[in-house]
């Protein structure tokens, strides 16, 4: 499947390469390939870089990127060891050696050392029962608020020139040292560079994080 991803290939037919369970959850979950291909591109501006997915699943984004773009290094990570299992034995069959996905949880990670990042709003789970993956979908506000506050953060900290791809992900969950610099699909895929320092006075937002917790409908949510 993934050989054929210069020419024309569906998501539908690249998801084969996963088990029918994580196929079954792919239009929901896992990044569409002209969408890695968008981010990708913007991501991968220069060789040698160094590109995180967080929350990468079972490696979708990762597996496409990783493909088209082999001068770059791209790592995926995820705290459900199963779904980085899937992905590293993909990885290991197509001998993907610019490739690697980790088992870890982003609250205990620092992405200082990445050059960019994508974030397909891997925490959505935590606060909208429509995005319920299993068991460990456990409905949060306050777990929500403490992984985008972290990214907030972190994002904060990345050097200049840093990189970052969102898709369907608030842009006030970007620190304002980032400056927009493409925009596509009514605003659901952004493109965002790095411009400035680390900034001690740039917080995120509470107010706006709450109401995007009341517009996915999440009254019942657990705080």
């Amino acid at each position: 499947m993934i050989e054929k991803l210069n020419s024309s290939i569906s998501d539908e037919e690249f998801d084969h390469i996963f088990p029918k369970r994580e196929q079954r959850i792919s239009n929901r979950h896992w990044t569409p390939i002209h969408i890695s291909k968008m981010a990708s591109e913007f991501l991968c501006h220069k060789d040698n870089l160094n590109i995180l997915d967080i929350g990468s699943g079972v490696g979708k984004f990762c597996l496409v990127a990783a493909t088209l773009h082999p001068k770059c290094n791209f790592w995926g990570v995820d705290f459900r060891a199963n779904f980085v299992n899937i992905a590293s034995k993909i990885k290991r069959s197509y001998a993907m050696n610019n490739l690697n996905f980790m088992c870890r949880d982003i609250l205990g990670m620092s992405i200082m050392e990445y050059d960019g990042a994508y974030f397909f709003n891997a925490f959505q789970e935590r606060i909208d029962a429509t995005a319920k993956i299993d068991e460990q979908s456990i409905r949060s506000h306050f777990q929500y608020y403490k992984y985008m506050e972290h990214l907030f953060n972190q994002f904060n900290h990345m050097a200049i020139g840093s990189r970052i791809a969102t898709y369907h992900t608030p842009s006030f969950f970007i620190p304002k040292n980032f400056r927009l610099e493409e925009e596509h699909l009514n605003g659901m895929l952004r493109f965002y560079v790095k411009f400035e320092n680390f900034n001690p006075l740039h917080f995120l937002n509470k107010t706006k994080v709450d109401s995007h917790i009341i517009i996915n409908g999440t009254g019942s949510a657990k705080r």
